[in-house]
């Protein structure tokens, strides 16, 4: 078996073949398409986070605020230079929010673009982002934001760590460092003092000698 190190290009066209290598070749598609798309919660969202699909799985659902924003992003193909591409955000009364736009600086086989919202005070209901190429909307894609319910008493939350981790220092937490998350990702200090209503929480408890416990409480 012989291998070669050459790329062999087996179409016809500006690559330097005068004559496909194919008996009876396709038509070459130019044609625009969409492959995939999504949304994603997280700050400095890069393309490698794209291409990796490190990203938010459906149903997309989220908080009113949150110290990261909302990309949505759309993995496209086939467009053209000079085309504009641009991204809508809608709240739930169809009102435009936010928008970017974007004029192609070249033809591009595939393309990721997005786009993000920031994440702050947002009205619950279904929100609406859309994705225009050339003057066409192309895609569109809801997510829900959910109403925080707020309580009339402050909630104060302990963790009874000692009795978890097996420590002696009479529940003070020294060489520990706790992470508390909700069930909306929010990422809160401790000790817990909330005005939200109960729900549930993890508790990531990490010691200085990497030993972690991971708690779920229900307040």
């Amino acid at each position: 078996m012989v291998y070669s190190l050459i790329l062999v290009d087996p179409f016809s066209g500006s690559c330097g073949n005068p004559n496909a290598l194919f008996i009876s070749p396709e038509t070459y598609d130019t044609t625009f398409g969409i492959l995939d798309y999504g949304l994603t919660h997280q700050n400095n969202l890069m393309i490698n986070d794209l291409r990796e699909r490190q990203i938010d799985e459906p149903p997309f659902i989220y908080g009113q605020d949150s110290d990261s924003v909302i990309n949505f992003w759309a993995h496209i193909y086939g467009v053209r230079k000079g085309k504009e591409v641009t991204i809508n955000w809608k709240n739930p009364s169809n009102t435009m929010i936010s928008t970017f736009s974007y004029f192609l600086d070249h033809d591009y086989w595939y393309y990721y673009y997005w786009s993000y919202l920031e994440h702050q005070n947002l009205s619950p209901g279904q929100w609406n982002v859309e994705l225009i190429y050339d003057d066409n909307k192309v895609l569109e894609q809801a997510f829900k934001i959910e109403e925080y319910i707020h309580s009339d008493t402050i909630i104060e939350v302990e963790i009874d760590y000692q009795n978890i981790t097996g420590d002696n220092s009479n529940g003070l937490i020294t060489d520990e460092t706790v992470e508390v998350i909700d069930m909306l990702g929010r990422h809160l200090n401790y000790p817990l003092k909330l005005g939200y209503s109960s729900g549930v929480y993890v508790f990531i408890i990490t010691k200085n000698n990497g030993k972690q416990w991971i708690i779920k409480k229900i307040i």
